[in-house]
């Protein structure tokens, strides 16, 4: 019993310390890398409605999002159907259309900032 107290107060005393030196958040940078759709289908080999933007504004969590830092993305098979001539025959009211603006759902990072009524992520974490 007497070893799981010390335990548990060298855990408690850990989680104090750590907690209260934790590094603050660097601030939000005002640009990021995106890659971006025209709007207008293309397809291989050229690609020609895609392009690399060092330039894109970094987007501000809306209530219920977080903003997440990427470290790593990839393309899937839905975003090359939505920049394919196929995408026209979606209808652009639908949740698939084709894309105008930053493509891309799968990545990994961190949380970087969160919006309103977010309380399960914090950001930095």
């Amino acid at each position: 019993m007497r070893g799981n107290l010390a335990m548990l107060v060298i855990i408690s005393f850990a989680a104090a310390v750590l907690g209260a030196v934790a590094p603050v958040p660097a601030p939000l940078p005002t640009t990021m890398t995106a890659m971006l759709a025209s709007g207008t289908p293309c397809s291989a080999p050229d690609w020609s409605c895609l392009s690399l933007s060092k330039t894109v504004p970094v987007p501000k969590p809306g209530k219920g999002l977080a903003l997440v830092k990427m470290y790593g993305a990839s393309v899937n098979p839905l975003n090359v159907d939505l920049v394919e001539p196929v995408c026209q025959y979606l209808p652009a009211s639908g949740p698939f259309h084709c894309s105008n603006g930053s493509i891309g759902t799968d990545g990994a990072g961190i949380v970087a900032a969160v919006g309103d009524r977010v309380h399960r992520f914090q950001g930095g974490r």
